[in-house]
């Protein structure tokens, strides 16, 4: 009995100290001032906080959160944060958060900071969230020749354990057409902008509904499956493939589809092409469906990220044009290719390990991917191999392909990995592996042996029939 009074005694001191120190560090975390910035101009939503951050507490602040309401974190496809001018922050989940006042179904993320703000200071956080199926027709079904409307729901507010002295909000939409928004009032319209009053001491997990119903027809097409092949050949060649499914998710399309309509009134919410950017160095590409060759693709390099079509210098863009438009909830399937000199994309580490390192997302503009997998067929006689995506969540599956001339097979590492948004999901895959260079000369070795044989036999063959 006293050893559990004392046990008692023991927790409730350790639970009266973290609650002084989450009330010191954390609970003194006030929001300064916010400036809200939801781009919905796209099929994908994008929103930018930027936070000035004070700490009204009695100690350093190393981290802080912020919250989503309950539903919308199934939507999340990705999240990234700075400090000041470019220092990344580490964002993740925290489950076992148990902030006071939240409401039920709230769910938190902790992010890191690279400089604690210190008692009494500031520091400017800027916070960025995409979301994918926060955009969705309405009304559901249109006609060929009909825009698309689409609707949009969002907390107005900020949502943050913390209280926000001053706040701004500003929607981008993808045209100037607004059927309706909510709330009205302090809501100015000016062509494809809703801009909010700014706020004053709004209270934490402050939730107001925000709806904006409006005419976008930008692309609404998902990659519902894509499986990538990564061949590495130590010959010199890296051989990339990428097959996709496609399906177009917006307003569906209700009566009959005429070529003839389209070339005299034209079909707004249809999409003929999608954009793949590619390194310039890409060669041999080729565009092709299960009925054969597709010749309508066209390639330009790219001019910089300020020109109009916002591709690097180093970098090609490649259009492709489908056999048919897509209208909502019709769908394609395709593949494409192309090779890569491995010099530009191999390296050997400190340790005498070769590192190849690729894009982990789909080079495709503006594209959803559901569904991910990739398949990285390293050469035969590669081992101690290690894979990383930084900061991806993907599951890992060890595999062996045969192909010409292989004894033991090639490992296959097959990557997994679901709601992925590309361009703003950067990160890339890492192999790291070991090669000796006899295993190099196997095949080359295998076809002299080969050819010998045959050789000999041949004569074998013929001195016994002369015989």
């Amino acid at each position: 009995g006293l050893w559990v009074g004392s046990a008692r005694i023991m927790m409730t001191k350790l639970f009266l100290i973290c609650s002084l120190y989450f009330f010191c560090v954390f609970g003194g975390l006030v929001n300064k001032k916010v400036a809200r910035e939801i781009d919905i101009s796209s099929n994908i939503a994008r929103v930018t906080s930027t936070i000035t951050l004070q700490n009204d507490g009695s100690g350093a602040a190393n981290e802080f959160y912020f919250a989503l309401p309950a539903g919308n974190s199934t939507r999340l496809s990705a999240a990234f944060a700075t400090q000041g001018d470019d220092d990344s922050l580490s964002v993740t989940e925290d489950a076992s958060a148990k902030l006071s006042g939240a409401p039920a179904g709230a769910t938190f993320y902790k992010v890191k900071l690279q400089t604690a703000i210190a008692a009494g200071e500031d520091t400017e956080v800027e916070i960025e969230l995409v979301f994918t199926g926060a955009i969705n027709p309405f009304p559901r079904t249109i006609t060929q020749k009909d825009n698309q409307l689409v609707i949009f729901y969002d907390n107005l507010h900020f949502f943050s354990p913390y209280p926000t002295t001053e706040e701004s909000v500003s929607v981008t939409l993808a045209s100037s057409t607004v059927e309706g928004n909510y709330p009205k009032e302090d809501a100015e319209v000016s062509e494809s902008t809703i801009k909010y009053k700014d706020f004053e001491n709004v209270a934490a997990y402050s939730f107001e509904l925000l709806m904006v119903h409006y005419q976008n027809n930008k692309p609404f097409v998902v990659a519902e499956n894509l499986h990538r092949t990564v061949q590495v050949s130590h010959w010199g060649a890296l051989q990339i493939e990428e097959a996709y499914k496609l399906v177009h998710t917006g307003a569906k399309l209700t009566g009959p589809f005429s070529r003839l309509d389209m070339m005299r009134f034209g079909a707004p919410s249809s999409v003929a092409d999608v954009s793949a950017v590619l390194p310039a160095a890409a060669s041999e590409i080729y565009f092709r469906d299960v009925i054969g060759n597709i010749s309508s693709s066209e390639i330009k390099a790219g001019k910089g990220s300020g020109s109009e079509d916002d591709v690097d210098e180093d970098k090609i863009e490649v259009k492709m044009t489908q056999r048919f438009p897509l209208f909502g909830g019709w769908q394609t399937e395709f593949y494409y290719g192309y090779n890569l000199a491995l010099e530009n994309n191999m390296n050997i580490t400190d340790s005498g390990k070769y590192q190849l390192t690729f894009p982990f997302a789909s080079p495709l503009k503006e594209m959803v991917t559901q569904e991910m997998t990739i398949d990285i067929i390293l050469p035969e006689g590669a081992s101690d191999v290690t894979i990383n995506v930084a900061g991806a969540a993907a599951k890992f599956l060890q595999s062996t392909t045969l192909s010409n001339l292989d004894t033991a097979g090639r490992p296959t590492f097959t990557l997994t990995a679901s709601n992925i948004v590309s361009p703003d999901n950067d990160d890339v895959v890492v192999v790291e592996y070991n090669f000796s260079s006899g295993s190099l000369y196997q095949e080359p070795i295998l076809l002299t042996v080969g050819f010998f044989c045959i050789f000999v036999t041949s004569m074998v063959v013929n001195w016994m029939f002369f015989q």
